[in-house]
């Protein structure tokens, strides 16, 4: 048995600190080397279109992609299909920590515990803790999004990603909610185990609406009916639902994206929060 570390790398990571000074590069190199210290191997999926030097010095292989999504959303960017299909050459029993190319883990204890233990039907979800640099002492937690999954290959090959682009967004949200459908268990953890050299966000609009609309034809509410007796879950899941469905209108009313995540995210984030989904859970046992 054996772990692989799945990501995407960008041909330049940009972090620049207080001083003005760029320390992209060597961010990456120190979350690059994280990786290592958990997985027997890192594997970075790259369209054939992006050129860029591998400088760091790891065991990290690039393994490129004949097709990206950069008609799609104006940059190479490759599909979660690509590692979908990678994982589907793996043994059942291998583990696949599928995760952002800018985060490290904080707590390897942490991860190497779960890695122990996690059983067959178990996903681990992390979110990340933002911090302003890499030796701070606390920070905030990412609470709109996942960026981090651990699991069996077995489960991931289950995944129907088709559309979603790696590094866009609602690839995280399809996942967790995809693996609740198939009745896999979702632990989603908030104890500091991954972190992130916070950045400002750049999302484009128009992107995050295109699969926003995919992510509601995926998870389509009457393909959930396992949720029945789950009214927590399908209160929240279904506020989600009528605001994605009124996207469009709010584009024309010129609502502002940070409006629409809050809204969002207030109603279908929260229904993924650990204490919320341990009550799910309850039910659906």
């Amino acid at each position: 048995m054996a772990t692989y570390f799945l990501t995407s790398i960008p041909p330049k990571l940009s972090r620049v600190n207080k001083s003005g000074l760029d320390i992209g590069e060597s961010y990456q190199t120190f979350c690059i080397q994280s990786w290592s210290e958990v997985a027997d191997f890192l594997i970075s999926f790259n369209s054939e279109n992006e050129f860029f030097n591998l400088n760091f010095e790891s065991n990290l292989h690039v393994k490129r992609t004949s097709k990206d999504a950069k008609i799609l959303v104006g940059r190479p960017l490759v599909f979660l299909s690509d590692f979908i299909d990678f994982i589907k050459t793996l043994d059942d029993d291998d583990l696949v920590i599928l995760g952002n190319a800018d985060v490290f883990f904080l707590n390897k204890e942490k991860i190497f515990e779960l890695i122990k233990v996690i059983e067959n039907n178990e996903v681990c979800a992390f979110r990340r803790l933002n911090l302003e640099k890499l030796d701070s002492v606390g920070g905030e937690s990412y609470a709109v999004g996942l960026d981090v999954f651990l699991s069996k290959a077995k489960n991931f090959k289950l995944i129907d990603p088709s559309g979603f682009v790696f590094g866009e967004p609602w690839w995280d949200h399809f996942i967790a909610v995809f693996f609740l459908k198939i009745n896999i268990n979702l632990m989603i953890y908030e104890e500091n185990a991954v972190g992130h050299l916070i950045h400002p966000e750049k999302w484009n609009r128009e992107n995050w609406t295109k699969f926003g609309e995919k992510y509601l034809y995926k998870i389509s509410i009457s393909s959930i009916s396992k949720f029945a007796e789950c009214s927590i879950f399908l209160v929240y899941l279904n506020k989600a639902v009528a605001f994605l469905k009124s996207l469009c209108r709010f584009r024309m009313m010129g609502i502002s994206r940070d409006s629409c995540f809050k809204f969002y995210y207030l109603n279908y984030i929260s229904s993924l929060n650990v204490r919320i989904m341990n009550k799910c859970l309850t039910h659906l046992n």
